[in-house]
């Protein structure tokens, strides 16, 4: 799986990830750490940025739509790692 490595990091609503008028992906910005990685890299910070702009209600259904578990030691663990950087 390739990972975009720096899914987002600050508390704007995944702001690495660009959206249509529909709520469609249209695409991603600031490639910063791009490589092959566990996909759980990625969705661990998208989690963190969703948990500081909606419900905590929304957990699951992020996770639901993306069609994995939440994982809760994987998305601690890149947590993390993504402070070393």
């Amino acid at each position: 799986m390739v990972a975009h490595g720096d899914y987002c990091r600050s508390i704007n609503c995944l702001p690495n990830v660009l959206f249509g008028s529909n709520l469609e992906l249209t695409g991603f910005i600031d490639l910063g750490r791009p490589g092959v990685s566990d996909r759980y890299r990625d969705l661990a910070l998208a989690n963190r940025s969703r948990k500081d702009s909606f419900d905590e209600s929304i957990v699951n259904l992020f996770f639901q739509e993306y069609g994995l578990p939440p994982d809760d030691d994987l998305i601690q663990f890149y947590l993390l790692v993504d402070e070393l950087f």
